[in-house]
């Protein structure tokens, strides 16, 4: 089939995307988050995006994404337990996602344990990923 021989190398390059976005996730110093934080909430006041118009746009990126890796790792041969472990992890960071997008845009601040979750979350995406890649290439 056309799409398991194209699922591996996809794969690859997905996860290496992924991968470095998390990567650069957990290289940021607090004042550059809190930087980004203003920069976005002043763009999203320039826009006049709703919160909740801007929930839903990010849910729908997110279930995109997820779904569109968990068909990658599919056909890429893994198992159900491996997809299920995907899938609940996926669906942790997206959670951690919209807190963080909530917390930017409502108050002012961002707080030091909001930091330590979404760092906490960039090393279990990193550590997921980093298998993935092993799996795929290794395996």
């Amino acid at each position: 089939m056309f799409l398991k021989s194209l699922a591996p190398p996809l794969t690859i390059i997905v996860t290496m995307i992924f991968l470095g976005y998390n990567v650069i996730q957990l290289s940021y110093a607090r004042m550059q988050v809190i930087d980004q934080v203003g920069a976005y909430r002043d763009f999203i006041r320039e826009q006049q995006v709703g919160i909740r118009i801007l929930r839903k746009l990010n849910f729908r990126v997110l279930v995109f994404l997820i779904a569109f890796y968990l068909v990658l790792l599919f056909f890429s041969g893994f198992a159900w337990w491996f997809l299920f472990f995907a899938l609940v992890k996926s669906g942790l960071s997206a959670w951690v996602s919209d807190i963080f997008h909530v917390r930017a845009i409502v108050s002012k601040k961002v707080s030091q344990s909001l930091l330590w979750m979404r760092r906490l979350d960039a090393v279990g995406n990193s550590l997921l990923l980093s298998l993935v890649l092993y799996l795929v290439v290794f395996a």
